[in-house]
């Protein structure tokens, strides 16, 4: 009879060990998950700020670029305005050698 006693202490034992174990598994389960939701969420944000910065980056950038379109629409004003006036002076000396010459 000791002997059933004893082995029905074992058997409860074995049980609640069992049980312990599955409780332990089932919330290092759930807390790998949260904590591995929390990286992912942790990581999405990371990225939404960079992607943000790189979006400020790039209208800055445009900006700058936009600047740099003007004074260089400007520039080429001015030298086809200079290209133009240095080929009337030539046509001018052209003719006026011509007509010296006549």
């Amino acid at each position: 009879m000791e002997r059933s006693f004893k082995q029905r202490d074992d058997q409860e034992r074995d049980n609640k060990n069992g049980r312990q174990k599955q409780f332990m598994e089932r919330d290092k389960k759930s807390f790998l998950g949260v904590d591995s939701n929390d990286r992912v969420d942790a990581a999405l944000h990371k990225e939404k700020d960079v992607i943000g910065d790189c979006i400020k980056q790039m209208r800055e950038f445009n900006g700058i670029i936009e600047k740099q379109k003007e004074l260089n629409e400007d520039g080429k004003n001015r030298l086809v305005r200079d290209y133009t006036l240095k080929q009337e002076a030539i046509n001018l000396d052209h003719r006026s050698a011509a007509i010296g010459a006549d």
